[in-house]
């Protein structure tokens, strides 16, 4: 399960497929490497360094 917080803060359990999870993995190796392996609370994030989450 997955947990998206979307408009209004509201907070939503999505269950996700196991070849869902090796691409979130997949993509959280690219974007380590792409931050520079600094840690970020977002799976997706505006800025170089993690500071942002992506916008909607």
């Amino acid at each position: 399960m997955l947990l998206v917080r979307g408009k209004g803060d509201k907070q939503r359990l999505v269950p996700l497929h196991e070849r869902a999870i090796e691409a979130i993995a997949h993509w959280q190796k690219l974007a380590a490497a792409y931050s520079g392996g600094k840690p970020t609370q977002w799976l997706f994030h505006a800025m170089r360094d993690g500071a942002k989450a992506l916008t909607r």
